[in-house]
This record gives structure tokens, C-alpha cells and sequence, in this order.
């Protein structure tokens, strides 16, 4: 992920989703918070469209996205089919590929694409940010 801004929402978005799961019960340490939250529902994508453009023109011409990892590759994929789907879904669209996947990145996603691993470092991250807030006062 190459947009900082997108980052920075990305992991407190997961962070609240932390937050949400643990008023609820629904882990007992950190491993199970990880491997809770990269499973729950996102906002959104946390891609730009102009990046996952140029990942769907890769497909398009046959380039393999081996390159990405595969929690990486499974959002373009994800984000392709609905690309596809919107396409057959607006058949007379006028809109550029790029406005349309300006649109569906914004759009809430099925989870995070994060490593339980990568989740787990970002919590501890969030968790270790916002306890330098509590200690500053």
C-alpha cells in the first residue's frame, strides 16, 4: 500500500474494528484479535483507483500479479470481479475505467486483505499510538 493517507485510515479503521470486537468478547488475546479483525467486514478498499487500475490493466493484458502478495492479489481479484460486475450491470456506462474503480474502491469490502500477521503488528502499532496520547496528558 503506497498511499499514506489510505494507510493511516486503513489501520484505524482496523483499530476500531479491534475496539468493536473486544467490547464484544469476541477474542481472549492477540493472536485471536488479529485473526478476528482481518476477517470482519472493511469501509472500504484502501487502494486508490489509479493503482488498482493499473493492476486490472495487467490482468487485461495478460500479466501475472506474482508480484503482489497474495492477500494483495486476492483484493485486485476481488475488486476486478466487481469491476466486471458493474460493467454488466451499466452496459451503456459512459464512465472511464478509472472513475468506476474510483467509485468500487470506496465501496465497503468483504475484509481487510491483511496476514493475521500484518493485523497483529498494526494493532500493537495502534494500541502503542494511542496509549503515548493517554500518557502525554
Amino acid at each position: 500500500m503506497k498511499d499514506t493517507n489510505l494507510k493511516r485510515k486503513r489501520d484505524a479503521d482496523l483499530y476500531q474494528t479491534y475496539l468493536r470486537g473486544l467490547e464484544g468478547g469476541c477474542f481472549a488475546n492477540a493472536s485471536q484479535a488479529a485473526e478476528y479483525v482481518t476477517k470482519q467486514p472493511a469501509p472500504q478498499f484502501y487502494i486508490s483507483s489509479r493503482e488498482i487500475n493499473l493492476h486490472i490493466g495487467k490482468i487485461q493484458s495478460g500479466t501475472s500479479l506474482i508480484y503482489l502478495n497474495s492477500m494483495s492479489r486476492k483484493r485486485v481479484w476481488q475488486l476486478y470481479d466487481n469491476y466486471l460486475r458493474y460493467l454488466s450491470e451499466h452496459p451503456d456506462t459512459k464512465l472511464s475505467r478509472e472513475r468506476i474503480l474510483e467509485i468500487l474502491v470506496e465501496e465497503p469490502a468483504p475484509e481487510y486483505y491483511l496476514s493475521w500477521q500484518a493485523a497483529r503488528q498494526i494493532l500493537r502499532r495502534e494500541i502503542k499510538k494511542r496509549r503515548m496520547k493517554w500518557t502525554d496528558k
